[in-house]
């Protein structure tokens, strides 16, 4: 976030002349007024000053040995971090070539002497405040052409991830029925456990696409976040590198939070990468969790925290750490100290925006060249398992069989067979279609009752929700299952948000199996 320098408690102005009864003079009249002051008697020194200190504003005199005014201000404009500094060049010249000839070489303004101190003292207050607002309008079309950018890259990932999810919702399909077929003893087993395993890793790359594309829709859900960490710490070793060692100190005691998978994960993986970044020659960095109580003394010091039990992650690094001045700073929108090739200031802001939006708070500790923690801490909602763990609780398949019927309206051909062959292998009958054309006719055409309808959020020219709400007119008995992996723009995610029965794609058979028998049951 771009601050107004007169918002400041001493906006700094470099003083570059020759005469030091005129910079005496200078120093003078701006402390008066609010400024802080540093000095230069050469163009020389002023480049040096300009290296150690960002002055907000350059008072510049035109004639000095060594580097006139004409060459420092050409040199200055050169430098990045000097490129929008107002420069005022001071001279007792009065001709239009010396004029005309700084506000080519890009200075902002030019005043003569003898000069006038109260009049320059008001006139330098305006000199700041109209670069301020330069400085705003050119930030604010970097921010538009780079949100323009990542919408484009996001709306390419999400695609990538939707199609890459249908193939692995067919694998895992296969897969399953693979195993259910065989014993565990068999030679074929371990292979095809194996298989199991890298689709899942496959999923979470997708999964941490669709964070990315935010087309993952937001289901906040019962999280063991040492589960999570160990899900990702994989993924993150190779985001470190050989130089940086990752550790985790996971407390086994350490309950559940209720959060969105996908928002955790977004939040793990920018504190990582924030201090990976913080450590270019290497070092350790460390994960940790842990409960904690939260009592009277710590919430009355931290704003919108109340007593009670909290989850607490802990991401520490032993970097180059924070300065005072920029850690009241690290969790606004676009403030990043990266280079515009690294960073877009966006990735803090959101950790803290996830983290506040679940009544969490976050608090930074650091000092330079001693390293950097970030805690977190979370409501502890208890033991509870979530239903992504309810499918460890069955051992066998075959205990969940049923015996309805299911409508099954999925586009995918191989992914509409796989499911509809799993789904009989345990007992079900299964009508299907490949788009919503005609099942209301099919569903009239039905013999036996149909159950339960199990969609694909995004089918053609209808979405799954608008043909669950055409079903319901007529068949409102029928229960419904959604299945996704994003949503559209045009999806109503509101409705789809509220609603229990929803899936996230590629699940196990199994998880599929125990949720199908949660709603007909």
């Amino acid at each position: 976030m771009i601050r107004d320098p007169m918002a400041q408690k001493e906006p700094v102005v470099l003083v570059v002349d020759d005469d030091n009864t005129i910079r005496m003079l200078t120093r003078a009249a701006l402390e008066q007024a609010g400024f802080k002051v540093e000095e230069a008697a050469d163009g020389i020194e002023a480049l040096s000053v300009c290296e150690k200190v960002r002055p907000d504003m350059v008072l510049l005199d035109i004639l000095m040995p060594g580097k006139d005014g004409f060459i420092v201000c050409t040199e200055l404009r050169q430098r990045p971090e000097c490129a929008l500094t107002p420069i005022i060049m001071m001279t007792a010249l009065e001709d239009l070539d010396s004029i005309n000839l700084a506000y080519n070489l890009g200075a902002t303004d030019f005043i003569t002497k003898p000069i006038n101190w109260t009049i320059l003292c008001h006139r330098l207050r305006y000199i700041l405040r109209a670069t301020q607002e330069a400085m705003v309008r050119k930030h604010m079309e970097e921010q538009l052409y780079q949100s323009q950018k990542m919408e484009a890259v996001g709306r390419l990932a999400g695609s990538v991830a939707h199609d890459f999810n249908n193939v692995l919702t067919v694998i895992l399909g296969h897969v399953d029925i693979l195993l259910m077929s065989l014993e565990d003893n068999h030679d074929l087993y371990q292979q095809a456990e194996e298989i199991r395993q890298g689709v899942e890793l496959a999923t979470s790359i997708t999964r941490q696409l669709l964070v990315f594309s935010r087309k993952k829709p937001i289901q906040p859900t019962h999280i063991n976040l040492n589960k999570l960490v160990e899900q990702q710490t994989k993924m993150l070793r190779r985001l470190m590198g050989k130089d940086i060692d990752l550790l985790t100190a996971l407390n086994p005691e350490t309950g559940n939070v209720l959060a969105d998978p996908g928002q955790m994960e977004q939040v793990i993986m920018n504190l990582v990468i924030n201090a990976r970044d913080a450590m270019p020659r290497g070092g350790r960095l460390t994960i940790e969790t842990t409960p904690v109580y939260l009592d009277d003394g710590f919430c009355k010091q931290h704003v919108g925290i109340t007593p009670g039990p909290y989850i607490m992650l802990a991401v520490s690094d032993t970097g180059t750490g924070i300065d005072p001045e920029i850690r009241e700073h690290i969790f606004e929108p676009f403030f990043t100290t990266k280079g515009p090739e690294k960073g877009t200031g966006l990735g803090l802001f959101s950790v803290f925006g996830i983290i506040k939006q679940i009544n969490g708070h976050i608090s930074v500790q650091s000092e330079p060249n001693l390293g950097t923690t970030l805690k977190i801490y979370l409501p502890n909602a208890g033991r509870t398992v979530d239903d992504l763990d309810l499918d460890q609780r069955q051992t066998n398949l075959y205990d969940l069989q049923g015996n309805e019927t299911i409508l099954l309206v999925k586009e995918d051909d191989s992914g509409r067979h796989e499911l509809k062959t799993f789904l009989q292998k345990i007992g079900y009958t299964v009508l299907e279609a490949g788009n919503p054309s005609g099942v209301l006719s099919l569903l009239q055409q039905c013999p036996k009752p149909v159950h339960l309808l199990l969609t694909d959020v995004v089918l053609p020219k209808m979405s799954g929700i608008e043909l669950a709400k055409k079903i319901a007119k007529s068949h409102p008995e029928v229960k419904v299952l959604y299945m996704s992996d994003y949503m559209q723009p045009t999806t109503n995610t509101s409705f789809l948000e509220q609603s229990a029965h929803f899936i996230h794609k590629p699940c196990s058979s199994k998880t599929l199996a125990v949720k199908i028998r949660e709603i007909l049951s």
